[in-house]
């Protein structure tokens, strides 16, 4: 076998691979003895008809094809350890000639892994900024958030709705005279605040009075989620039926109570507890950016303009998967897809998960970091432990939905950057104190 490298550009290369012409005839040989096998002609045993005689049963095309096929992949797999590269994207094939009485030439082009050079990523200082640290302030944030739980709807008398409020409403939306599909609802209950329903509808209901009605006009965002819709003026018929105003408990003991506490100063200690382990986290995470920023910057590597574009997809997957949920079209899909391709901060963040991935590799690489099956099988139980469901049916629906290899490349990742936090230093200054 002759192989001949020709790198492209970036990170792409070329196999010019040539086989002999007996290994194509051995392999052929082999599939037709295998697909023969298995006939059964009038006058002979099964599998053992002359060759001459098998040919007119055999789809002697597609055994030659198969004979290719295996032939390219053995050559493929020898030809990449052999010249010692790291595919990343399955191999594209070029046949340039094949035949039974000739050398089986083919090409494979293939991405392969960037070179990466490593500056100084451990024995190093540097300096981060945490959050910052507990106090009463924040306890009384969430003192007024579980009040907020608790809050009894009361009806309101004697004012006009206002933002806060919930409505009982009726409305029915047309674009150019015809009714919207799915855009009229009797008894459709509405909370008065920002985010409900596109932009501006809730606020017309701000300032009516309970069995009011009025004509409202409204604009479809950009890049709301149906594409038909997108940037259409609507009109909207409204009908105030019943207002309610939230009624929050008494910040005491009884409130307290209902949050799952004895005592309000019980609950104070309870939320404080979980404000500092909050804390903790985010301490830990500004620890990890401080020192992965700090080895980025120091390691030199040219992230490949297309795994760059393949990790803005799968960014990209998150969202359009939401959108499907909430029953966007295709064309809106489309539209969003084009808006990500477009959107500097998100290939921006695409090229920083790709450098990131390649340089903790290296990383691990170079000091021996591996993952071996005893730590996935612990991830996989203490997950199976905390969603009380048997160890079992984790592990199988892993390998049913194929996200195994996605769940050791985190855990690797985690490892190597618990490797990193070890080998260096980090001076942690509260958001107060560094502003």
């Amino acid at each position: 076998m002759k192989v001949t490298l020709e790198k492209q550009e970036s990170n792409k290369i070329a196999l010019n691979v040539e086989v002999e012409q007996d290994v194509v005839s051995k392999e052929y040989e082999k599939a037709f003895r295998q697909a023969s096998a298995q006939l059964n002609i009038p006058g002979f045993r099964k599998g053992k008809a002359p060759k001459k005689i098998a040919e007119r049963y055999l789809h002697i095309e597609a055994i030659f094809e198969e004979a290719i096929n295996q032939v390219i992949s053995k050559a493929y797999s020898e030809a990449v350890n052999n010249e010692q590269l790291e595919p990343i994207t399955e191999p594209q094939i070029e046949l340039v000639h094949a035949g039974l009485d000739k050398d089986l030439v083919f090409t494979a082009k293939i991405e392969v892994r960037p070179e990466v050079t490593l500056g100084e990523y451990k024995g190093m200082t540097v300096e981060a900024t945490g959050p910052d640290a507990v106090g009463d302030t924040q306890i009384t944030e969430k003192l007024e958030e579980l009040r907020k739980k608790q809050a009894q709807l009361v009806p309101v008398e004697g004012r006009p709705a206002a933002m806060g409020d919930v409505a009982l409403i009726d409305f029915a939306g047309f674009v150019d005279e015809a009714p919207l599909p799915n855009g009229a609802h009797d008894n459709y209950l509405v909370e008065l605040k920002d985010g409900v329903m596109i932009p501006g509808f809730v606020e017309h209901f701000v300032g009516m009075s309970t069995g009011e009605s009025k004509t409202a006009s409204l604009t479809f965002p950009a890049e709301y989620f149906e594409a038909n819709l997108q940037g259409k003026e609507a009109r909207f018929e409204l009908t105030l039926k019943e207002l309610k105003a939230h009624q929050l408990p008494e910040l005491d003991d009884e409130m307290a109570k209902g949050a799952g506490a004895e005592t309000l100063d019980a609950l104070k200690e309870r939320l404080k507890g979980e404000l500092e382990a909050q804390r903790e986290e985010a301490t830990d995470l500004s620890r990890q950016q401080a020192v992965m920023d700090q080895v980025l910057e120091n390691a030199q590597v040219d992230v490949p303009e297309s795994m760059a574009e393949r990790e803005l997809q799968a960014m990209w997957m998150q969202q359009a998967k939401q959108m499907q949920a909430q029953g966007a079209d295709q064309a809106a899909l489309q539209a969003s897809w084009e808006t990500a391709k477009a959107d500097d901060n998100a290939k921006a963040e695409a090229h920083r998960r790709i450098k990131t991935s390649l340089v903790l590799g290296t990383v691990a690489r170079a000091e021996g970091i591996t993952l071996d099956q005893d730590e996935v099988n612990a991830e996989i139980d203490a997950f199976a432990a905390a969603f009380n469901v048997p160890a079992d049916r984790v592990r199988q629906q892993l390998y049913s939905e194929n996200k195994v290899l996605a769940l050791m490349d985190e855990l690797l990742s985690l490892k190597i950057m618990a490797w990193l936090l070890e080998q260096n230093t980090v001076n942690i200054t509260d958001a107060a104190t560094a502003a």
